[in-house]
């Protein structure tokens, strides 16, 4: 007996060797190449933050400031506008804009950690749930200065994302509603495109750095954590002499990992807007994952694509018309 527990250890022992020298190996591989120019963006801006009547600052619980943008005199209605990937804040000025303009609310429009003017380290987070956890601090530190407002939260792309990851999230500060831009849902998501650019005959400007990814979550399977910071995901784009990626951990902590759950796990009102020109996702999906939803509802405007949506009339019309809905109603039928 003792003979074959020893061999049965030793077998064990040699396949856990071999996953993590497989995975190891996977980890290891070259990052993807783009054969095209990169584009150039702007790196962070290394200042302060400074509060003013346009500008805010939270410290989340790390003591990383955050930066955001205000628009319109404090309100009843708080709306927390997250941004897209290798987005921020100013970027989202114009969707801001017209949000409030249309319906009145007070449009705080927050750079992500590592992103626009907020501390941290571009594309890359400490943990998958960091995201979420800047949020809630946000959230509440909105609640601490507004206690009687209602405090909507908001997402464009990745920001979607991270606003649903925030949803199924429990003892995070509670928000009143959800107003999802073209969201990224996640891999699994049928609103998720395949080898689009493949089948166009053109390059990606997006690229997974596939063998890294599989390596990564190998090692996660067996507790291993080290690597997460690597990149995975890789941008026909450069900031300063740097390619612009997300690491590992960035980038699973970008969408839900299982949307269909995320969407099922809060009943506070829900609204997806999006184009059926959209070209980062499906979005003739999105409808049928709002019905997950218990108080959810999406619209697709025709012709219009993934940052058209921000600023499109039909879909701040729509938005206005949710807003506005009788409490505990908005969402069920916009």
């Amino acid at each position: 007996m003792k003979k074959w527990l020893k061999r049965a250890a030793f077998a064990v022992a040699g396949a856990f060797a071999t996953w993590v020298l497989v995975a190891l190996v996977l980890v290891a591989t070259p990052a993807p190449a783009f054969r095209s120019k990169p584009f150039a963006i702007g790196a962070r801006a290394n200042v302060a933050c400074m509060a003013s009547p346009d500008t805010a600052c939270y410290t989340a619980r790390d003591g990383t400031v955050l930066h955001a943008l205000r628009d319109g005199a404090p309100g009843d209605t708080i709306v927390l506008l997250l941004h897209g990937v290798m987005s921020d804040a100013d970027e989202m000025r114009p969707a801001a804009h017209a949000l409030q303009a249309k319906a009145g609310a007070t449009v705080i429009s927050l750079d992500l950690r590592g992103h626009g003017a907020s501390g941290g380290t571009f594309g890359d987070i400490a943990y998958a749930g960091q995201y979420e956890d800047d949020v809630g601090d946000v959230v509440a530190a909105l609640r601490r200065q507004a206690p009687r407002a209602r405090v909507l939260l908001a997402g464009h792309s990745m920001g979607g994302g991270i606003a649903v990851r925030y949803a199924a999230r429990a003892g995070v500060p509670a928000v009143d509603g959800y107003l999802l831009y073209a969201p990224h849902l996640g891999e699994s998501a049928p609103s998720t495109k395949h080898d689009e650019g493949a089948a166009a005959g053109t390059e990606a400007p997006i690229k997974l750095h596939l063998r890294r990814t599989i390596g990564l979550l190998m090692l996660g399977a067996v507790g291993v954590h080290a690597f997460d910071g690597l990149g995975t995901l890789y941008f026909n784009a450069t900031r300063g002499d740097d390619r612009a990626r997300y690491s590992f951990r960035a980038m699973t902590a970008c969408a839900p990992d299982d949307y269909a759950a995320a969407l099922r796990a809060d009943d506070k009102p829900l609204l997806i807007v999006a184009g059926s020109a959209d070209e980062a996702f499906d979005a003739s999906a999105y409808p049928a994952a709002a019905r997950l939803h218990v108080h959810g509802d999406a619209l697709v405007v025709p012709g219009v694509g993934h940052d058209g949506i921000l600023t499109d009339a039909a879909a701040l019309a729509a938005i206005d018309d949710w807003l506005h809905a009788p409490a505990g109603h908005a969402g069920a039928g916009s």
